[in-house]
């Protein structure tokens, strides 16, 4: 339980390689980023998100040019385009700042907006772009949720819930209980236990020694995980929705569905999606008992 009061920081640190380069468009400097190592020593949800120490290489897969905007994936930043594409693909880039807080400084997951509305304009696939926007989903999910060791799929975040409850019952001094209430509610939000989210949130909130920053910290946790992470969940839903009508046995397509649908709260498109996925022949047999798990929650 130890992981409980603390979090997982540094310990075998992904790496990443940075590079500037001549933007695609104009006379913009872009930094592309490379990873040069990766580990899962923060496990990995139902939905395929995967969890290295240090940092998320999520967060550094898009490059954005720093003046214009102009973004894509990291290997995809020496295309060229004619005069009138660059045209097409500014006033796309023109379009999608409208609705950024900061326009010309955007977050992580806004890059994604960008480079997938330009991949959308070039025809890439329902699929492709249902990817990226379940990587800025997680992009999401890394600000809200932070690091946990090794909290492998559903059964072990359950496992850790149950143990915290025990946890909560013994006499924590206030930093502790602050740390195991709010480490709680990360760990619910990784396995969308979103009542049990609340609960500890809740309690966390009800505690009368926290910090502005600690009010803050569960202000934007509260943000992350029940306004802007669902939004990106229900653009990758869309995008797989589209897929699946023209590959209606994509078994791998099928089970995201469940679960973006359960964690979006539609129970029963959860169960369809999942006993769909249940029946094909591509998914791998872990998937199987996660679904067995869950449909049985």
């Amino acid at each position: 339980m130890l992981f409980l009061f603390s979090f997982l920081y540094t310990v075998g640190a992904t790496g990443i390689h940075t590079e500037s380069i001549k933007c695609p468009i104009g006379e913009d400097r872009a930094k592309t980023f490379f990873v040069l190592s990766e580990n899962e020593y923060g496990g990995y949800d139902s939905d395929g998100a995967t969890y290295s120490s240090g940092m998320q290489p999520r967060k550094y897969a898009i490059a954005t040019c720093s003046k214009n905007l102009y973004s894509a994936l990291n290997k995809d930043m020496e295309q060229t385009w004619t005069a009138e594409e660059e045209k097409e693909i500014l006033a796309i880039i023109e379009q999608n700042k409208k609705n950024f807080a900061k326009a010309e400084l955007p977050e992580t997951w806004e890059r994604y907006d960008i480079a997938i509305d330009i991949y959308r304009w070039q025809g890439k696939s329902h699929q492709f772009l249902a990817g990226l926007y379940m990587d800025a989903a997680w992009t999401i999910r890394d600000e809200a949720v932070g690091i946990h060791e090794d909290l492998r799929g559903p059964i072990v975040a359950d496992q850790v819930l149950e143990l915290g409850r025990k946890e909560l019952q013994k006499n924590l001094n206030t930093e502790q209980r602050k740390m195991v209430l709010f480490n709680l509610a990360r760990v619910a939000h990784r396995n969308a236990r979103f009542d049990e989210r609340e609960e500890f949130l809740t309690a966390f909130n009800q505690l009368s020694t926290l910090t502005e920053a600690e009010r803050k910290a569960a202000k934007d946790f509260g943000y992350y995980t029940t306004e802007l992470e669902p939004q990106y969940l229900r653009k990758a839903q869309k995008e797989l929705l589209s897929h699946i009508a023209e590959n209606p046995n994509d078994g791998q397509a099928l089970y995201l569905l469940g679960d973006i649908a359960r964690r979006l709260g539609e129970t029963e498109s959860a169960q369809r999606f999942f006993n769909q996925a249940n029946l094909t022949a591509d998914l791998q047999e872990e998937q199987r008992n996660i679904i067995l798990y869950l449909l049985k929650k």
